[in-house]
């Protein structure tokens, strides 16, 4: 078995630091050792022994209750398979926790090969990485954590970048206020990222529509994006004898169509979009 789990009454989210200290109480124990007794009691008989503390996990519905017993430790109401002595374990690993319902929080541990296999094999990426950075073991955290703003400092400028450069299409871009509504025309090579950025401001102002066109390439591809009417819907007007919708929604079409941008952009304005 990879991982085992034990549901516990705890007030809150265990934090990194109840981790480790429920990590070295444990080896702490089973360093000792103490043996496991197994019995199945009367619930009632049980609760007298034992008293709440039996029901970490919740209370059990059934009138008899099998009870898991650390001689010295522990007894806990469970129903899962058990060692005779805790030192068999070796030594256990906390994987994740996880919170089932207010008061209970669930922990994920592996236990004796199954934990060693698992700290093995969080040391090789941690071993990755530092060979990565090419810095001490002691200095993986600090440099890793300094790579990393710095990298978010880059895409903090590439993202400005981008707005600066879209913001300048869309400014250079070409309007058409005099048909049934206010389109942008732009004829230009697009990136994905800008498409995206345009379609936000598209959304965001709400005043125009845009077509985009590439007549560099020569492409018959095309995009008409709409976020003040159904543009699909508005689209599909002209399917068939002048445009191939290729993919779309309510807010943008893709589409081919062979008429030239001029016949195109009149096409589009020109047709009303109730």
């Amino acid at each position: 078995m990879d991982e085992s789990r034990i549901d516990i009454t705890h007030f809150s989210k265990l934090t990194d630091e109840d981790v480790e200290k429920i990590e070295n109480r444990c080896l702490e124990l089973i360093s000792k050792g103490a043996k496991i007794i197994v019995r199945n009691m009367e619930w009632y008989s049980a609760l007298d022994k034992f008293g709440f503390s039996l029901f970490q996990g919740g209370v059990p519905l059934d009138s008899k209750l099998r009870v898991v017993e650390i001689d010295g430790i522990d007894a806990e109401g469970c129903g899962g398979t058990h060692l005779d002595n805790i030192n068999a374990l070796g030594f256990i690993k906390i994987i994740r926790t996880e919170t089932v319902q207010e008061g209970i929080q669930r922990i994920i541990f592996a236990a004796g090969e199954a934990a060693l296999m698992r700290t093995q094999k969080v040391y090789r990426s941690f071993r990755s990485i530092q060979l990565d950075l090419g810095v001490e073991e002691d200095r993986v955290d600090e440099t890793f954590r300094k790579t990393f703003n710095q990298l978010i400092e880059v895409k903090k400028q590439l993202e400005t970048l981008l707005k600066a450069r879209v913001n300048d299409i869309i400014k250079s871009s070409r309007k058409i206020e005099d048909g049934s509504f206010p389109l942008r025309h732009i004829d230009a090579s697009l990136k994905e990222e800008e498409l995206k950025l345009i379609s936000k401001i598209a959304s965001s102002e709400k005043k125009y529509a845009y077509l985009i066109t590439n007549s560099d390439q020569n492409e018959s591809k095309k995009l008409f994006i709409s976020p003040s009417f159904d543009a699909i819907q508005f689209m599909r007007k002209f399917e068939g004898k002048y445009i191939r919708i290729l993919n779309g929604n309510k807010f943008m079409v893709e589409f081919s169509s062979n008429l030239d941008t001029a016949k195109l952009i009149s096409m589009i304005t020109n047709r009303s979009k109730e």
